[in-house]
């Protein structure tokens, strides 16, 4: 359902232009910022629907980003992108509520692929049962 609202963070431009241009060609609306408090800044000025970070970057981490960008947007999907994962790493990530990994290197069809799974989870999330 392209339209939504991406931010992307990460401290490698080459990946911000790639995730950009992939996901702008299909349709999203995607600013990008190249740390966790610009990332932070431009979150602050208006609402996304999806929070892509990347985990390991100089002064804010990506899980310190989605904690502090949940106070300003407490509904925004969570994302991460990561080349350098962990078990610590992937159970702090679910306790905060991300909905998807994307380990580097990742192709563009495991791009969109994640973010649409996000997007449907969004529109239709689980319903628990207690039958």
């Amino acid at each position: 359902m392209a339209g939504e609202r991406i931010l992307v963070t990460d401290d490698e431009e080459l990946i911000l232009q790639l995730c950009r241009r992939i996901l702008v060609k299909k349709g999203y609306e995607v600013e990008i910022a190249s740390s966790g408090s610009r990332a932070l800044e431009v979150c602050r000025e208006g609402p996304f629907d999806i929070l892509l970070t990347d985990i390991k970057m100089p002064g804010m981490d990506g899980l310190q980003l989605i904690k502090e960008a949940r106070k300003h947007q407490p509904d925004i999907a969570t994302m991460v992108i990561t080349g350098h994962g962990s078990i610590d790493t992937a159970i702090e990530s679910l306790k905060l509520g991300v909905m998807a990994f994307i380990v580097k290197p990742f192709t563009p069809d495991t791009l969109l692929t994640s973010i649409q799974s996000v997007i449907e989870r969004r529109l239709h999330p689980p319903q628990l049962s207690l039958e």
